[in-house]
């Protein structure tokens, strides 16, 4: 996807929180929304950097992604 692979331990650690907080109501709910502000946060910064420095990534395709036109071109294996 484009994380940082020096970054990836945290990215991990937001997403299997909000993926798998136990509980319902408003503290377990509380958490997920902090965590996924981390990551909504993280993914700003992110898409901010290769806008600056393109690298041929996800997060640098999604960038200059056209949705109401053609889809971009898929490299690799699917």
């Amino acid at each position: 996807m484009g994380v940082p692979v020096e970054d990836l331990e945290q990215f991990m650690a937001w997403e299997d929180k909000i993926l798998h907080q136990t509980g319902v109501g408003g503290e377990a709910n509380a958490a997920r929304l902090e965590d996924m502000t981390h990551v909504m946060g993280y993914f700003s910064g992110l898409i901010q950097q290769r806008r600056e420095n393109r690298d041929p990534d996800a997060v640098a395709a999604a960038d200059v992604a056209d949705v109401s036109g053609p889809r971009p071109e898929r490299t690799g294996s699917a």
